[in-house]
């Protein structure tokens, strides 16, 4: 597959590789895993199929064993194809991916980015009109990334929340003996409190809980 200005995919690789080696990045990423997931990210194309990242990621689990540095290349490669134009649910997919592989989502959407980079870089000037956005590769980065970056932390941000609210919620159901305690496989003690979805009915609430422990406990709906 040629691109604008290159013979075939490996001229375009090595045009990826070398702008993964000198563009700026941040502490939490390895030049090292930046300039391997740079070099591996197109190699599933000449199975030609329609998703080649995904043929790629294949590839490089024949190659590798599963450790932290071979998965932070599996993810890059696998989402590299990553656009300004990609739906939330995209991006979300994106950083649950990252979540279901163990990887903290900062260090994964650093490395991503700056694959992104390299990708729309491809060693060449910045005033080079890019053949995808057609406007210079300056002003494709000042465009894209800072939105593809918005969308990533935006998620990762509401999915620990999430992941928070939940902890919280489990906690609180612990705590009220409505769920046995973990770590002595009994409940607290014996409930009058039925499981209830917190952030409810604030009236029901308190009801349960006065009958539990007494007035003076007062819970306020959100």
């Amino acid at each position: 597959e040629k691109h604008s200005g290159e013979n075939f995919t490996w001229e375009h690789i090595q045009n990826v590789v070398e702008s993964a080696k000198k563009i700026p990045i941040p502490n939490n990423v390895d030049r090292r895993t930046l300039i391997l997931a740079a070099l591996l990210h197109d190699i599933g194309k000449p199975y030609r199929n329609e998703d080649h990242a995904l043929d790629s990621v294949k590839v490089i689990n024949k190659l590798f064993k599963d450790n932290k540095h071979s998965k932070l290349v599996k993810l890059a490669v696998r989402h590299h194809m990553i656009s300004s134009s990609s739906t939330q649910e995209e991006y979300k997919k994106i950083v649950q991916d990252a979540q279901r592989n163990g990887i903290k989502s900062e260090d994964f959407i650093e490395l991503l980015l700056a694959l992104n980079i390299a990708d729309i870089t491809r060693n060449r000037e910045e005033n080079v009109i890019d053949d995808y956005s057609g406007k210079s590769i300056k002003n494709t980065l000042l465009e894209e990334i800072p939105i593809k970056r918005k969308q990533l932390e935006d998620i990762s941000k509401q999915q620990k929340q999430q992941a928070l609210d939940a902890y919280t919620d489990y906690i609180a159901r612990v705590s009220l003996g409505i769920i046995k305690n973990p770590s002595s496989g009994e409940y607290n003690y014996e409930s009058q409190v039925k499981d209830i979805v917190y952030r409810g009915d604030g009236n029901t609430l308190n009801k349960a809980i006065n009958s539990t422990f007494g007035t003076g406990y007062y819970f306020t709906p959100k």
